[in-house]
């Protein structure tokens, strides 16, 4: 389906829980003709001088041309912390560009600068990651920065992060990509909201020791409305009350798989759980057959 429309949701969580700013930033801004830029990335250092240079980060990448794809801007921005710093200041970063959208699916363009890669949840449960590895900005005059074409379908759901994710340090050890993949692959289907909630919790129960500053950035690709669309579920379900349950679970997962609203999928299901209830109750005072 068209891709007409996106969720997001984010999290900042610091790692000592003390410190009031830190070197990890995320951004979401438009470009014009229905198409959005994220970004991600980590400053060296924590406090003040970490929180100014991102704000130099975010506020340079937004400014410049949107006719720029993703390696350029990052250059730009690369060309200016040299020019502010003497390659005393670094940062990573993601820059990802959304769009066109088309009826084969949603382009995405991403550009990785020393930053972990950002992983794309399937509907189907599949966590791949995307993106191939370039310079950190700030230290050579020459980076190698490539950009990589990504096509998205509706439902699909990009997950942003910085390295404070993968370098968080629990009872195992680090929580790694792997794990990481093994959080997101049950969330498949879900709103960005959730996904980053739910990721946010698995972190800080793994978390044994004071950590990095950790970003989250969340976006879900929603599919356009389609008026007059029609979808058909056909139940068949015994006459008691797990049926119930089982209905409720195959119309959620069928209203998530076409990318209704979390809000309207709720609203569904609670109709549907009224009116199996009201049907189970129905039968069972019916007289037998003779």
């Amino acid at each position: 389906p068209v891709v007409s429309r996106v969720e997001f949701a984010v999290r900042y969580l610091t790692g000592d829980g003390y410190a009031d700013v830190g070197g990890d930033f995320y951004d979401v801004f438009p470009l014009g003709g229905d198409e959005y830029a994220l970004v991600i990335g980590d400053a060296c250092g924590r406090g003040a001088d970490a929180a100014g240079l991102t704000g130099l980060a975010r506020t340079t990448l937004r400014a410049l041309d949107s006719d720029l794809g993703p390696a350029a801007a990052l250059r730009r921005l690369n060309a200016l912390l040299l020019d502010r710093s003497d390659g005393e200041r670094f940062l990573t970063a993601a820059y990802l560009r959304i769009g066109p959208r088309g009826d084969a699916g949603t382009l995405v363009t991403v550009c990785l600068a020393g930053h972990p890669p950002p992983v794309v949840v399937g509907q189907a449960g599949v966590v791949r990651q995307i993106g191939q590895p370039g310079t950190l900005l700030g230290v050579l005059s020459e980076v190698s920065l490539t950009e990589q074409r990504v096509l998205l379908s509706a439902g699909d759901t990009l997950v942003l992060y910085t390295d404070g994710v993968i370098e968080t340090r629990g009872p195992a050890g680090l929580f790694g990509d792997d794990r990481l993949a093994r959080t997101l692959a049950p969330l498949a289907g879900q709103s960005a909201e959730s996904m980053v909630a739910t990721l946010e919790r698995a972190i800080l129960d793994y978390r044994t020791a004071p950590g990095d500053d950790t970003a989250l950035l969340a976006v879900r690709l929603l599919a356009a409305s389609q008026p007059c669309q029609r979808l058909l579920l056909d139940l068949r379900l015994p006459a008691h009350g797990r049926s119930v349950g089982r209905a409720r679970q195959r119309v959620a997962r069928v209203a998530r798989q076409v990318c209704l609203p979390d809000d309207l999928v709720e609203s569904l299901t609670l109709l549907v759980s009224e009116l199996i209830t009201n049907a189970v109750y129905q039968l069972r005072r019916q007289p037998p057959r003779t």
